[in-house]
C-alpha cells in the first residue's frame, strides 16, 4: 500500500533554497499526507540556513513528542529529497526543468506528446495539435486536427509524419513539414483509446471503446482486420501495447489471411487493456486471440505497458481500484506482484515503463494529482517496492493531472554508445503542464 504524499511544490525554489539575506533565518514549507480519501495530514517543514550544510527539521505533524523527533527531511542527491514521516518514508523528485510557466498555456490540457526530428508535437483536450522546436518555441498549432480531445500521438521513424487518434473516432496522418492531411482512417464507431506503429509504421495498430483492435495500411487507408475479445466483442479496450518478443515464432499460413498490405508483423503481438478488466493477448500475425490475463482485481484495466529492451515476457497493468500490477504473458493464472495506491479515488491514469542500463523505473499517473516514480527491484519486479526496500518517489508537480510520460534520452547522450545515456521522462498534464524528470 502506498499512503500518497504532496511536497510544496516551490520548496526547492526561491528562498528556500537561494541564501537569504540574513544568516540563520528560517524558512518553512509543508507536506500533505493523504492517509484515507477523507484524511489529510500536513506536516511543516522549517529550514535553517546560513550555515555550510543545509538543515531541515519537521516541526509539526504528530502530537507525540518522541515519534515528532523521529520524523526527518532531508536532500539526499541534487533532485531528490527523502521524508521520514510516522515511521515510513517518502521521496520526492523536483524536475530537471520546468517548461509550464515558460510556453504560458495554462488554459490549455495537455493529453499527449511526441518528438519529432525537430522538436516536440502535443495533443489536447479539445482535439488541437501544437508543434514546438526543440527550445519549446511554438512552431505552428493545427486548430481543426480533431473535433475532440487527442488521444494517441506517433511520430514515425522518418521524424516528419505524424499519426493522431482521436475521441472523435478518426484517425489522421500528418506531415509535420507542412501541416497537410493526407490520409483519414475511418472505421472505428466509438472514441479510439490508443495506437501503435508496428516495425517501420508501415502499419499501425490502433483500439477503442468499441472493443475493437484494428490493423491498418497506412499506404492504402485499408482496415486490413479486426481483432476483438471472444468472450465479449464489444468490451471496450483502453490501451495497448505492442510485443516483439520472439522473431522466430511461425504460424502456418493456411490459418493466415491474404497479407498484400502487411509488413512486419510477424513474431509481434498486442496486449489489449479491457474496461471489465480483462486483458486479451492477440497474435498480430495470424490475428487469433492467444490467450487472457484475468480479472483479477475486480476492476477495469486503465493502462497497460511493457518494455522491449528488458523482461520478455514481463509486462504491468493499472486499474480503475488504484492497483499495478506485474504480469507474465506465460503464466496468465495470477499476476506476480502488486502494489495499491491508498483511498478511493487514485485510478490509475497512465504508466510508462523507462530502463537503461543503470536504472530501470516504472512512471506511475494516478487519480487528480498523483504522479509516481517506482524503481523496479531485480528482475523487473513491484515486490521490492511492496517490502519497502524501494521507496517510491513522488514527481514534484504542482498537483498537475499527468496524461502522458513520454522518455527520451538525454542531450548529453554518449555519442559512441546511446545504451549508456541517461533517459529523461516528459510529463504533460492539465493546466499546460510540462516537466522533464
Amino acid at each position: 500500500m502506498i499512503h500518497t504524499c504532496h511536497i510544496q511544490n516551490d520548496f526547492y525554489q526561491g528562498s528556500i533554497v537561494g541564501e537569504p539575506n540574513q544568516e540563520g533565518s528560517i524558512e518553512s514549507f509543508y507536506i500533505n499526507l493523504d492517509e484515507t480519501p477523507d484524511s489529510i495530514k500536513e506536516f511543516r517543514i522549517q529550514r535553517k540556513v546560513g550555515f555550510k550544510e543545509k538543515e531541515y527539521q519537521v516541526i509539526s505533524g504528530e502530537d507525540n513528542e518522541e515519534r515528532q523527533q523521529a520524523n526527518t527531511f532531508k536532500q539526499i542527491s541534487s533532485r531528490v529529497y527523502e521524508a521520514t514521516l510516522d515511521n515510513a518514508t517518502y521521496q520526492f523528485q523536483v524536475p530537471i526543468e520546468d517548461i509550464t510557466s515558460s510556453i504560458n498555456h495554462t488554459e490549455v490540457d495537455w493529453t499527449s506528446i511526441t518528438k519529432f526530428s525537430e522538436g516536440f508535437v502535443l495533443g489536447d483536450k479539445n482535439g488541437l495539435i501544437y508543434v514546438y522546436d526543440i527550445h519549446w518555441q511554438l512552431q505552428k498549432v493545427m486548430e481543426e486536427a480533431h473535433v475532440d480531445e487527442i488521444t494517441s500521438l506517433q511520430c514515425f521513424p522518418s521524424g516528419t509524419v505524424l499519426l493522431s487518434a482521436s475521441d472523435d473516432m478518426q484517425i489522421k496522418l500528418w506531415s509535420l513539414l507542412d501541416g497537410s492531411n493526407p490520409r483519414t482512417f475511418v472505421g472505428h464507431t466509438s472514441a479510439v483509446t490508443d495506437t501503435v506503429l508496428v516495425g517501420r509504421g508501415r502499419n499501425f495498430v490502433s483500439s477503442g471503446i468499441d472493443g475493437c483492435i484494428k490493423l491498418w495500411e497506412c499506404g492504402s487507408g485499408k482496415n486490413i482486420h479486426t481483432m476483438t475479445r471472444k468472450e465479449n466483442p464489444y468490451d471496450g479496450v483502453n490501451s495497448i501495447t505492442l510485443l516483439d518478443r520472439d522473431n522466430n515464432r511461425k504460424v502456418s499460413e493456411e490459418v493466415v489471411p491474404a497479407r498484400t498490405l502487411e509488413f512486419e508483423t510477424e513474431g509481434k503481438q498486442i496486449l489489449a487493456a479491457h474496461k471489465s478488466g480483462v486483458i486479451t493477448l492477440h497474435d498480430l500475425y495470424s490475428k487469433r486471440e492467444e490467450g487472457q490475463l484475468p480479472n483479477e482485481f475486480m476492476s477495469s484495466c486503465n493502462v497497460v505497458v511493457s518494455n522491449s529492451h528488458k523482461n520478455d515476457y514481463a509486462i504491468f497493468a493499472g486499474y480503475e481500484d488504484g492497483t499495478v500490477a506485474e504480469w507474465d504473458v506465460r503464466s496468465p493464472k495470477h499476476s506476480l506482484s502488486h502494489i495499491k495506491l491508498a483511498g478511493a479515488l487514485n485510478p490509475i491514469n497512465t504508466m510508462c515503463w523507462s530502463s537503461t542500463n543503470t536504472s530501470n523505473n516504472l512512471y506511475i499517473s494516478a487519480g487528480i494529482d498523483a504522479s509516481i516514480k517506482i524503481p523496479l527491484g531485480p528482475g523487473n519486479t513491484l515486490q521490492q517496492t511492496t517490502c519497502n526496500q524501494n521507496v517510491p518517489q513522488f514527481l514534484v508537480s504542482d498537483d498537475h493531472r499527468v496524461s502522458q510520460y513520454f522518455t527520451m534520452r538525454s542531450m548529453e547522450a554518449v555519442q559512441d554508445d546511446i545504451s549508456l545515456a541517461d533517459e529523461r521522462v516528459i510529463a504533460v498534464g492539465n493546466r499546460g503542464f510540462i516537466s522533464i524528470y
